[in-house]
């Protein structure tokens, strides 16, 4: 007689993409708060948070073949990269509208942010950051906690506010 395992192969790649994400969620949080103590800062963080979480989704995407477990396009990776590359470029062109606006009413700029993101030329990746977020956050995190059978709205705020902590972390940067 053979034992039998209690989880399908299935539940067994559920487990391991909700594991997953939240391990790579708490490495990005303990890598920011220690680089705060170091010269390099929380950028270490924010390196992993991007690639980690662009990586950890193509992996899991190309590898298990879950792209519509992770809700991404219907397992069509190319529209995914397309749709997140407009959601990118449309808040990058609303931030750009936002700070005009903000600038001709007299505000006044914020002189790390402006060095960082004008002088260093980092605003162009932009769109790369809201396509590690959304990979991480709605992608491979939301969709295991509806699968695991999480509400969907406590789903909905618990992601949201992952990420809002998280956002603010990479803001501390700037």
């Amino acid at each position: 007689m053979k034992p039998v395992k209690a989880y399908s192969t299935g539940f067994s790649s559920l487990d391991e993409r909700l594991k997953l994400s939240f391990g790579l969620m708490a490495l990005i949080w303990v890598v920011g708060f220690v680089g705060h103590f170091t010269p390099l800062l929380e950028w270490p963080a924010l390196f992993l948070y991007v690639f980690g979480s662009i990586a950890l989704v193509l992996y899991r995407g190309k590898s298990f073949q879950e792209w519509n477990e992770m809700y991404l396009a219907g397992g069509d990776p190319g529209k995914s990269l397309v749709w997140g590359g407009v959601a990118g470029g449309l808040l990058f062109a609303m931030d750009i509208i936002n700070t005009v606006m903000y600038y001709k009413n007299g505000g006044v700029p914020m002189g790390e942010m402006q060095h960082i993101l004008v002088n260093q030329s980092l605003l162009f990746l932009f769109p790369v950051l809201v396509l590690a977020e959304e990979f991480l956050w709605r992608g491979i995190m939301f969709s295991a906690m509806i699968e695991k059978g999480y509400n969907r709205h406590l789903t909905v705020f618990l992601t949201a506010m992952f990420y809002v902590v998280s956002d603010r972390k990479a803001i501390i940067i700037l």
